[in-house]
């Protein structure tokens, strides 16, 4: 498919989707996503299927996905080319206003295409502390000997020893 007639079924799609887009945002978001690697795929319903890379299959994604993959994708490029010796302001400028399109239509999209939940495994750590007075002859020792009344159960953890929890991914 010429990139005209790709630019054109994207706009059909996305409108179908409730965010008509302008050819110059369509363009955008389609070299967004060809330059990270994605292949789109549009069915007789106008639904969007992508491949990213060397992927074999297509999977079904919604213009709300794919604007945010793009705008995640601009995010990264802006990072790394800030951080390059060889500063290009040719590129900077085109990558900062491509991200400006690419965060107005997220926008727009975000307020017509509700997000899908997903599935998170979240590990959550508890902190309690407590105090004992231990006599030893070095730290070590008096380390050694509360894990030892740790281990026959001599230290009850009570609510008020509760300091708070910690939030990491599973």
């Amino acid at each position: 498919m010429d990139d005209e007639l790709l630019r054109q079924v994207f706009i059909s799609a996305a409108t179908r989707q409730g965010v008509p887009l302008d050819p110059v945002e369509a363009q955008t978001l389609l070299e967004t996503l060809r330059n990270d690697g994605i292949r789109l795929k549009f069915e007789a319903d106008w639904s969007i299927k992508y491949r990213w890379g060397n992927e074999e299959e297509y999977s079904p994604v919604d213009l709300r996905e794919l604007v945010e993959i793009a705008a995640d994708e601009l995010d990264e490029l802006i990072a790394e080319k800030s951080g390059d010796y060889s500063f290009d302001d040719d590129l900077m400028q085109k990558l900062y206003r491509d991200s400006y399109i690419v965060n107005v239509v997220k926008e727009r999209t975000a307020n017509v295409i509700p997000a899908k939940l997903q599935k998170y495994i979240v590990g959550i750590v508890a902190h309690y502390k407590m105090f004992d007075t231990i006599e030893a002859s070095c730290w070590s020792e008096a380390e050694a000997i509360a894990k030892n009344r740790w281990s026959e159960g001599r230290y009850q953890i009570k609510p008020g020893d509760f300091r708070g929890i910690m939030i990491t991914h599973g």
